[in-house]
């Protein structure tokens, strides 16, 4: 079996889908050619019809095209009307709520008609239900995540990036990933860290369309001292980050047509042992399963937050090493990978 992987995201972009397009590249086991995007997304109007043209060249030497997300999925539609050749398409989330009425006419057209689709979390299942998704096509398969980040650091490496020295008898909180309304940030910011200890300092990874805001906010509540803005971080900075934390904090909220389909990047938190304190939504409890890689609570209830976060982070201290194992057995990227393999050849079996 041989297939053509398609993605419009990958590395050195960062971001959860290019993690995850990048990760499956390299577990999956049957051949492979690849396409891939390694440029902002603004490059997408050479790319899709790039994409079309060497999949009709390269037809005749794969068995299947897949790709990594649904946005490029008419393209794989036209493939199959023009080569006869099955596609199969992951679907993330944001993917299939994607608000716009041309996208909606178009690409869940193409969506519903995948040979096969894969969805990272039952609650991108769910959502492509109710968008009339065939669930007979549908097959729920996890993100993973890799023994990446090793262990070798310490509180000392945080210097670099606070740019002062942490006194040692602070607890830190930590969030990364794009800053925009669903991760709930400023809802944190606003109704968390106030009235939370003092010791609670509050470590932000990532950009966005709500920096301004978060920074404004911290302003406005004078908590400069204890919450930092840390901008893009490398892969390598993250690992620093995972180490030293206390705790990883996913506030989220519900904002319509922007969920978060599975959130990987607290997979690879846990996988450092780092335990998660997250709000249960969406796709979120696929990937962090209660008392076992972490915690879940009600989202956007700021009086249980606000009472059970010391408690979280101190129980979680006492779980490390048991949050890391679990986390690692149950999403290792080999094992998902096999689960895709078996959806290609099911396909394959289906369309001979």
């Amino acid at each position: 079996m041989k297939i053509l992987f398609i993605s419009r995201k990958f590395p050195p972009q960062i971001g959860g889908m290019e993690t995850h397009a990048f990760q499956l590249s390299q577990h999956l086991t049957c051949d492979q050619i690849l396409l891939t995007l390694t440029k902002s997304q603004k490059h997408l109007v050479w790319f899709v019809p790039f994409v079309f043209f060497r999949g009709l060249f390269l037809a005749s030497r794969v068995d299947l095209f897949y790709f990594a997300d649904g946005v490029l999925a008419p393209v794989g539609w036209l493939l199959r009307i023009f080569t006869k050749k099955p596609f199969v398409v992951t679907l993330h989330g944001l993917d299939v709520t994607y608000s716009h009425w041309l996208y909606r006419l178009v690409n869940l057209a193409a969506i519903r008609r995948a040979d096969a689709l894969i969805v990272v979390s039952h609650a991108t299942f769910q959502i492509a239900l109710e968008r009339g998704v065939p669930a007979r096509r549908m097959t729920i398969i996890s993100n993973g995540v890799t023994d990446f980040f090793g262990t070798d650091t310490s509180r000392s490496d945080l210097r670099e990036f606070v740019g002062r020295t942490l006194p040692s008898d602070i607890t830190i909180l930590f969030s990364a990933g794009r800053l925009v309304k669903r991760k709930g940030t400023a809802w944190f910011i606003k109704h968390v860290m106030p009235n939370v200890p003092e010791n609670f300092v509050y470590l932000i990874a990532g950009v966005g369309p709500e920096r301004k805001r978060i920074m404004r906010l911290i302003r406005q509540l004078r908590l400069e001292s204890r919450i930092y803005m840390l901008g893009r971080v490398l892969d390598g900075e993250l690992g620093v980050l995972f180490h030293t934390a206390h705790a990883f904090v996913m506030p989220n909220i519900p904002v319509a047509s922007d969920r978060e389909g599975f959130g990987i990047v607290a997979l690879e938190a846990a996988s450092c042992g780092l335990p998660v304190i997250a709000a249960g939504i969406e796709g979120i409890p696929d990937a962090i399963q209660n008392g076992k890689n972490g915690f879940l609570l009600p989202s956007g209830d700021a009086d249980i937050w606000i009472q059970r976060l010391p408690i979280l982070v101190d129980q979680g201290q006492k779980m490390r090493s048991a949050i890391r194992a679990y986390t690692l057995a149950h999403f290792d990227w080999s094992r998902i990978a096999k689960s895709y393999i078996q959806v290609f050849q099911n396909v394959l079996k289906t369309a001979a």
